[in-house]
């Protein structure tokens, strides 16, 4: 119970990273945010669904876009990986009943979020 309760943690917290990775792309080059769909920094190409899986599909493409050939930065599933652990380590504090540990936890983090979208866009 508890490795599944962490490990979907861990898929939330990289899927939110993976959002993040998206969000100071499309900031950064003043695109729009929500509605448009992802694609390869370099050619272009609209990334089809199973292209973006957190991690995996990094994994699989060998870090390398499937159109283009170009490799990916490896800030993609840094940043990924990174979120996912934090979320899965939040997690287990509130498993455990340190809720205010965790509560805590996630304010730090979000702390730091900030601190990172401050020190990008200013």
């Amino acid at each position: 119970m508890l490795y599944s309760f962490l490990f979907l943690l861990f898929l939330l917290g990289s899927i939110f990273g993976s959002f993040l990775n998206a969000l100071l792309f499309r900031v950064e080059k003043k695109e729009k945010v929500i509605f448009d769909r992802s694609r390869c920094p370099k050619c272009f190409k609209k990334l089809r669904w199973f292209e973006l899986v957190p991690i995996f599909s990094f994994l699989i493409q060998k870090g390398k876009c499937r159109n283009c050939n170009k490799k990916i930065s490896y800030q993609y599933p840094l940043v990924e990986l990174i979120l996912g652990i934090l979320f899965a380590f939040a997690g287990y504090f509130t498993y455990q009943n340190y809720v205010f540990l965790s509560l805590e936890f996630f304010f730090n983090l979000f702390y730091i979020l900030f601190v990172v979208f401050l020190l990008l866009f200013i």
